[in-house]
């Protein structure tokens, strides 16, 4: 943990994904696999995910889905505070990172928990690519929304056909979530 701590520390231009405008459906598709925030919250919806059935699995990558492309249609071309936007998303981190640590723990009863934080961690997390997807429309979108259901769908079948990697993924990676956003905010 402390290594990547110290890695997120000394790279906090790498850990955002917000380095310029997506102009194409390749730019769009690459550009929320650019950052170490939006990974760690892709891998850690799916390692949630495949805690709960398969239809409520689908529901959950849904939902994180729905709130990350909603949030970036209605803020395409907004001007808003970067720095408010960064400390948000270092906060959905580690309501993620807690949230998944529950799914874990309390499988059955954090369904609904794990479906809110996805829904406000899909918006914290596409009010940035929106910002950046000015003039790239629907084709943008297309690129965001396939290259995030890529990695989470990913995510949530390998944890669930290996059954060793099924509660230790969804655990670990909810560690890392709450390390890197509580690193995150001390930068900030």
């Amino acid at each position: 943990m402390r290594k990547i701590t110290a890695v997120i520390l000394l790279l906090p231009n790498v850990v955002f994904a917000h380095s310029g405008a997506a102009t194409s459906f390749s730019t769009a598709f690459f550009h929320p696999l650019s950052g170490l925030d939006h990974l760690l919250a892709m891998i850690l919806v799916g390692a949630i995910a495949c805690q709960f059935s398969k239809t409520n699995s689908h529901i959950l990558i849904g939902t994180f889905l729905v709130g990350f492309l909603s949030s970036a249609v209605v803020t395409q071309g907004v001007i808003m505070d970067s720095s408010m936007i960064e400390t948000a998303l270092a906060a959905s981190l580690v309501l993620l990172g807690i949230v998944g640590a529950m799914s874990y723990f309390f499988c059955s009863s954090a369904l609904i928990y794990a479906l809110i934080a996805a829904l406000i961690v899909g918006i914290f997390h596409g009010i940035p690519h929106g910002q950046e997807l000015s003039g790239v429309g629907i084709v943008g979108l297309l690129g965001l929304g396939l290259a995030s259901l890529g990695v989470t769908k990913a995510v949530e079948i390998l944890s669930s056909k290996v059954a060793v990697l099924r509660g230790i993924s969804c655990l670990m990676v909810s560690g890392i979530n709450i390390v890197a956003g509580i690193s995150l905010l001390s930068i900030r």
